[in-house]
């Protein structure tokens, strides 16, 4: 006979940043998230994992685009600009004030995150990585 304890099952974080594993301004993103992040709510993982694949599969995302910001807020998957902003609200931290740029229109938004995006090689080379805390691996899946 199982214990009650045993036929719980393990609590799904609603909350996740799926990002380039293999990209520096994405990992750089997701240390700055990780450090405002006041709910302590937001998990993190590379796109190249198997639970990302498996979550973006579950929302009918069957190959993702590297160069996409994804963010998955229970069962919604946001993406580019809108994922960007939606988790900067949902760090709350001082950067949540920056969520009133979702009133410029999507096209807009997007335009400067693909630019950005695009040529994100340019902007931060992946470099050694340093050991992440312990508290950061609690939240990577």
């Amino acid at each position: 006979m199982k214990s009650k304890l045993e036929l719980i099952e393990p609590l799904k974080p609603s909350k996740i940043v799926l990002f380039d594993g293999e990209c520096g301004i994405c990992s750089k993103s997701v240390e700055f998230i990780f450090s405002i992040d006041k709910s302590q709510s937001i998990y993190f993982a590379p796109l190249q994992s198997d639970r990302a694949k498996e979550r973006l599969t579950q929302n009918g995302i069957t190959h993702p685009n590297p160069n996409t910001f994804y963010y998955i807020d229970g069962d919604i998957v946001y993406s580019k600009s809108t994922g960007v902003l939606k988790v900067l609200r949902d760090t709350k931290s001082h950067y949540q004030w920056l969520y009133f740029l979702i009133l410029i229109p999507s096209p807009i938004r997007h335009f400067v995150y693909d630019f950005i995006a695009k040529n994100r090689q340019k902007y931060i080379k992946k470099q050694e990585c340093s050991l992440p805390s312990q508290a950061f691996l609690q939240r990577v899946l």
